[in-house]
């Protein structure tokens, strides 16, 4: 008897992926997202104003950075304090709640 055959997870179904339907409605969900800033990246490079480079041109007057840092800048900002925002609005309460439950020696499982 050899190693492979002994092992039971050597003949175990392999995972698998996503159905086809799922990966077509992702990346169509994707696209939807990416095609404006290519646009507006497009536009941009031509030399017309787009949203994004208006956006860009009141953030350079407002904080004093170079349009290609202001944006992202104040971008990453928000996204972070939205991310903050919704970890201590849902999470935080949600470990609070478990905790108090349970204890904190107690291994639980988390269906949130």
């Amino acid at each position: 008897m050899t190693w492979v055959h002994s092992n039971p997870v050597a003949h175990a179904n392999p995972a698998g992926g996503a159905p086809l339907v799922q990966v077509v409605f992702t990346a169509l969900i994707a696209l939807t997202f990416l095609a404006p800033t290519l646009l507006m990246v497009a536009a941009e490079r031509r030399g017309q104003r787009s949203p994004a480079g208006r956006v860009a041109d009141l953030i350079q007057a407002i904080t004093g950075l170079p349009r290609w840092a202001g944006l992202p800048s104040v971008t990453l900002f928000a996204s972070l304090l939205s991310a903050g925002v919704g970890v201590y609005w849902d999470d935080v309460p949600l470990a609070q709640g478990l905790l108090r439950r349970h204890g904190p020696d107690t291994r639980q499982e988390v269906n949130a």
